[in-house]
Parts: structure tokens; sequence; C-alpha cells
């Protein structure tokens, strides 16, 4: 009767124990992941800031007026490279998704500037003339992405001239960071 009693006891406070520990386990594998969301949230926010701040300055709406990609590309790349961090990617397109300069990181190995359409500019419409977020993937390579409209005064209302697309690449780098 005592080893039944001391077998009955030792397999209680075994399953205490497991479920405790793994309640411990839980709960900081959900502050791990809070963690992790509040970060990439950060990281998005921050780029719609850039992306937004962009799409204000004269300089580049006077560009974007121009209609010619040189300018485009000129003018918003020389603005771009000194608010945004290294290795994120920029995009200029018309409001039909047509690219019309891409600036910023290279993605996936090859030269950036062989994206020639941004179909998710034209899904991202409905949410315009607010910023729309979410993910893309451009030549092989997964972003973060922030598309934020340019419009400029037009008569009576604004008129949609151009749309910026602002992404951070999500990489092994992204991984390291969040991890750390």
């Amino acid at each position: 009767a005592i080893t039944a009693l001391f077998a009955v006891m030792g397999w209680i406070l075994q399953e205490q124990f497991a479920t405790g520990a793994s309640e411990g386990v839980k709960e900081e594998v959900r502050a791990s992941f809070q963690a992790y969301d509040s970060l990439w949230r950060e990281r998005a926010n921050e780029l719609a800031s850039v992306s937004l701040v962009l799409s204000r300055m004269p300089q580049v709406r006077a560009a974007f007026g121009t209609g010619d990609k040189a300018t485009i590309r000129d003018a918003a790349g020389e603005m771009w490279d000194r608010i945004s961090q290294p290795g994120t990617l920029f995009l200029i397109a018309d409001p039909s998704g047509g690219v019309i300069a891409t600036i910023g990181s290279q993605a996936g190995g090859s030269h950036s500037g062989e994206i020639s359409d941004a179909p998710f500019v034209r899904a991202a419409a409905k949410q315009f003339p607010g910023q729309a977020r979410g993910f893309a993937v451009l030549n092989g390579q997964i972003y973060q992405i922030v598309i934020t409209p340019v419009y400029v005064a037009s008569g009576q209302e604004p008129a949609l001239i151009n749309v910026l697309v602002a992404g951070i690449p999500v990489d092994a780098a992204l991984g390291q960071e969040l991890k750390n």
C-alpha cells in the first residue's frame, strides 16, 4: 500500500511539474510572439512614415508632375537615399501599377529595375487615399510593403498622379533582428 501511495504521489507530482513547465514554455512563446509582432508593426509604421513624408515633399511632387521617368527616378531617389534605411526597396508606379522607377535594394540578386508591373498597387487602390500595407514577392524576394498614393490638387478634387511603394526585405537578416 505504501509503495502504491508513493507511486501515485510520484505520478501526481510529475504531472504537476510537467503541466507547470509546459505552461511556462507556452507563456514564454506568447511573450516572444508579442515582441515579434510589436517589432514587425514598428518596422511597418516606420516605413509608412518615411513613405508618407516622401509623398508630401514638393520636390517629389514637382518631379512627378513632369511625367519624365528619369526626372522622377532621380528626384525620388535622391530623397529616398536621405531618409531610408539600407536594404529597403522603393518603387514609383502609376495608378494602374505600371512601375515608373525602382530605387534601392537589389531584389532576388538581380537588378531590381527589371520590375515592370506592380499588380498589388491595383489591389490596394480600394484603400486610397489612405496607405495600404501587406506583403509582395518581387524578383523572387518577399517584401513587407507600404503603398502610399500621391495626390495633387486638381480642380475641386485631388488627383492621383503616382503611387509610392516602399518595402523591407523579409529575409535572414530580418529573422536575425527578430531573434535578437
